[in-house]
């Protein structure tokens, strides 16, 4: 799902899938994707660091996470933020990343390649001491500067953009059938 939504900033869930229920690829991508090229769609971000955010309705970037990240890692790569308080499919989101088992409501979610990483800042720390997180971030690539041989650049995370689509007649009837 995160690929996908990546992918291009006019991916968005379509408004009849049932979050309650597993998503059907094919129904959300929009064509019949057979075992293949769901793999490299997954395979896209896996080796990227994205970081879910903003699903209390605020823009706020996770500092924390953020500097976390940067002090483990250094300023050579950059994770890629993917903010949810603007998102047009947002209400069938949130109830899918519940059912999912992660807890988007109270703080961020890193995806560390394929992998999740809460954005609790205690299990962070936690993981960071134990060395598990510099394991995790450089078994997808992430190398500290200092170790790849480079010079460290500015440090600064890169924005996924959504922009709203129209709401189609038929979905604003419907809003309208709800009032």
């Amino acid at each position: 799902m995160q690929s996908y939504l990546l992918q291009s900033t006019y991916n968005v869930l379509p408004h009849n899938i049932d979050p309650k229920q597993p998503l059907d690829a094919n129904l959300v991508l929009g064509y019949a994707a057979d075992e293949t090229a769901l793999e490299e769609l997954e395979a896209e971000r896996a080796g990227d660091v994205v970081i879910w955010y903003g699903a209390n309705g605020l823009p706020t970037p996770p500092h924390e996470l953020l500097g976390l990240l940067q002090a483990v890692h250094g300023a050579e790569r950059h994770p890629t933020m993917l903010a949810l308080h603007n998102r047009p499919d947002l209400e069938k989101l949130l109830p899918v990343l519940r059912r999912l088992g992660l807890d988007i409501d109270h703080g961020a979610i890193a995806m560390v390649g394929n992998t999740v990483v809460t954005g609790d800042m205690e299990e962070l720390d936690e993981m960071r001491a134990s060395g598990k997180l510099e394991q995790l971030l450089e078994s997808i690539g992430w190398v500290k500067a200092a170790e790849a041989g480079k010079k460290p650049t500015a440090w600064k995370p890169k924005m996924a953009r959504v922009k709203r689509r129209e709401k189609s007649e038929v979905e604003r009837a419907l809003e309208q059938a709800k009032r």
